[in-house]
């Protein structure tokens, strides 16, 4: 099959998720046999080598004429059959794909790399303002949604629970096009070997409000004095790192952006406090190295993701106490942790590339078959 995965950002694996997802599944797919090709608007950071890409001419009017001509050429030099747009919320672009859909015939697949109520997360001040915004939300991303899932074939959501939480921010009446497809995991196999854990606690995300910080400052402070033994190491960097050294908390290491492989490998427990995510790659990657889950259930994904608590433990979120309590239970009772580890290394292996992108694969042939 022909593939282009089209994107506002260059596929990369040093910018964000998304960016590096997108890319890994191209990559596996092209392995596959697949001739696939990367269109993005902007050039931000380099592509590695091996597959074939093109940007966009007019970056300043993504829906114009000269995009329009220039994408449609690249697309049929390469004989492309589907376009996968991995940004389901960039109106101007989904404009520009959905025209070349009607006029070329290539199926169309926008994706969703995160909740579809994101937007409804950004806290705004003061109260009766942040309603309005949320409102005025709401109704930009039903609209540009709702024209986006007519225009589409399909629309790919990361986990089944966003399937109902889709349909009521659109209104849409019925989402048969809907699939959902989660993210491939990081790494190429699961990583557990207890011989190199050590008593290390665990945070990798950016250090900002959304992502719990604050909680995360209250939470050791209730650990830290039950577990003497016990260091927290955090990774990332943010807005609130500033807030985070300052809190001064015993045995913590704050160390900025780092590759967080070797950090994976050693650590017992991962701690993520966040108020939404779409799929939480650093709780998928930590699983892989059998780092057990301490988690808000803040988003629809997680009981997923972690088996519903079988895999990990999941907290109601803002209860700051009550998770704090579950984390002391768990480094006291080193039996538990270390079940509760290999059940999260074995569990995690559903997310690998190989079963993923096989449901890629069939939702292309179903969308191709469905045209022939």
């Amino acid at each position: 099959m022909n593939i282009a995965f089209i994107n506002w950002y260059s596929f990369n694996t040093v910018m964000g998720g998304l960016e590096s997802v997108a890319l890994r599944l191209a990559t596996e797919l092209s392995r596959r046999g697949h001739s696939v090709c990367l269109v993005a608007v902007k050039n931000v950071y380099e592509t590695p080598e091996g597959l074939d890409r093109m940007f966009l001419p007019a970056p300043k009017q993504i829906d114009g004429e000269e995009n329009y001509r220039a994408l449609t050429d690249y697309l049929r030099q390469h004989e492309v059959e589907v376009m996968v747009c991995h940004n389901a919320y960039r109106k101007r672009l989904g404009r520009l794909l959905e025209r070349i859909a009607k006029a070329t015939g290539i199926r169309l697949v926008f994706v969703l790399h995160t909740t579809p109520d994101y937007f409804m997360h950004k806290q705004v001040s003061p109260a009766w303002l942040g309603s309005i915004v949320r409102r005025v939300r709401l109704w930009k991303r039903r609209k540009m949604w709702r024209q986006m899932y007519g225009a589409c074939d399909a629309f790919v959501l990361l986990a089944e629970p966003y399937r109902p939480l889709f349909a009521r921010i659109t209104g849409l009446p019925d989402v048969e096009k809907v699939r959902t497809i989660p993210n491939p995991n990081t790494y190429p196999a699961s990583d557990y070997r207890e011989e190199l854990k050590e008593n290390k606690v665990l945070f990798v995300g950016r250090l900002s409000k959304e992502k719990g910080i604050p909680a995360l400052i209250q939470i050791w402070r209730e650990v830290a004095p039950q577990c003497p033994d016990w260091t927290l190491t955090v990774l990332g960097d943010g807005p609130f790192r500033s807030l985070l050294e300052s809190a001064k908390l015993p045995r913590c290491e704050v160390l900025g952006v780092q590759k967080p492989r070797t950090f994976y490998q050693r650590a017992k427990l991962l701690l993520m406090m966040s108020d939404y995510e779409g799929w939480g790659m650093s709780l998928v990657e930590g699983m892989q190295h059998g780092v057990v889950p301490v988690v808000f259930n803040s988003y629809a994904a997680a009981p997923i993701i972690l088996d519903h608590g079988r895999a990990g433990v999941l907290v109601a979120p803002g209860e700051v106490s009550r998770f704090a309590h579950k984390v002391v239970a768990l480094l006291r009772d080193k039996k538990l942790r270390q079940a509760r580890a290999a059940y999260t290394a074995r569990s995690v292996e559903r997310f690998d590339m190989e079963p993923v992108v096989t449901r890629w694969e069939q939702l292309f042939r179903d969308l191709l078959g469905s045209r022939n």
